[in-house]
């Protein structure tokens, strides 16, 4: 239970930060005389960076490429400002980072853009030179991403103080109204309505909406869906459309991110972080223990079949 407790604080801890920050999402680095593999090392950088500066509310990579993918967005080929503009709405950010990895002669170059999504606006721009090798260029990257995020918002233009106004004396002191408490989180760049608990017979015959992210308890009867579950999800068959974090427990157990403990009959995942408990487990990649007669794992870490007992680390 104290294990429980704590990721819950976590959990809210994470919603309640993420109202203050900007949504920001990076998109992959334009290669031009250089090879991909080489601009999406450097992205990986330029992402990384960013993140420790503790400013934005980061989309992971996949989920923007998911999110897109889901909008029929084609991705290849978007580079001008307009495109990237569009990108940004349909992943739901507030601005969006884009740039270059080129090599000319013996020079390679790495430019960065920050733009804001709401008025197409480049909110601030910078690059580097780098001669020899390209993995030069990695360590100018912290640098680059501290100059890039100097500028908060791309119309911080100075307001002149405005003179003071006379106000009522029964309005000055009157108690001002308790504000609204926010009932929603972020998750791949979207906000979305969380509830702290709830109950499924047979989805879509459930408490809350199956759209909803639970903190909490979720129990199904019979079959329960939400888009994801932090804490407890129990029931015959409990399925998660993004993540379910924490202890789940049933008959059969489906989502596409799993963490800590998953235990039933049949346990399918897309990624498993920590222990998949059951008859059959099935993760496309696993990052850490699957128990169980049947263990399989496509991909990553862990054997593709193992009985018993399969690692994942």
């Amino acid at each position: 239970m104290h294990a429980l407790s704590f990721l819950l604080i976590i959990a809210l801890c994470s919603a309640a930060f993420s109202q203050d920050s900007i949504h920001i999402a990076i998109n992959r680095l334009d290669a031009k005389g250089v090879s991909q593999d080489d601009a999406d090392i450097i992205t990986s950088r330029v992402s990384a960076e960013l993140f420790k500066t503790g400013q934005f509310v980061l989309v992971e990579r996949e989920a923007l490429d998911e999110i897109l993918k889901e909008q029929g967005f084609q991705q290849s080929g978007c580079v001008s400002d307009e495109c990237i503009v569009q990108m940004g709405k349909l992943a739901g950010v507030e601005q969006i980072i884009t740039g270059t990895v080129s090599k000319l002669s013996f020079t390679y170059s790495l430019m960065l853009r920050r733009v804001d999504v709401a008025t197409g606006r480049i909110i601030s721009m910078v690059s580097v030179d780098q001669s020899g090798i390209i993995d030069g260029l990695l360590k100018h990257v912290p640098g680059l991403v501290a100059q890039l995020t100097q500028v908060r918002n791309a119309d911080s233009v100075p307001i002149p103080p405005r003179p003071p106004i006379a106000v009522p004396f029964a309005q000055k002191h009157s108690v001002p109204p308790p504000e609204a408490k926010d009932t929603t989180t972020v998750e791949r760049g979207l906000r979305v309505p969380v509830f702290p608990f709830q109950i499924a017979f047979a989805s879509p015959a459930h408490l809350i909406n199956s759209k909803t992210t639970i903190i909490g308890l979720r129990i199904d009867l019979i079959y329960g869906h939400n888009r994801s579950v932090y804490g407890v999800d129990a029931g015959l068959i409990n399925r998660t459309d993004l993540r379910m974090i924490g202890i789940e427990a049933g008959l059969i157990n489906i989502g596409k991110t799993n963490g800590i403990l998953q235990a039933g009959l049949v346990n399918v995942t897309g990624s498993m972080f920590g222990l998949q408990a059951g008859l059959v487990n099935v993760a496309k990649r696993l990052y850490g223990l699957q128990i169980g007669l049947v263990n399989v794992s496509r991909e990553g870490p862990g054997a593709p079949f193992m009985p018993i007992i399969n690692f994942g680390f």
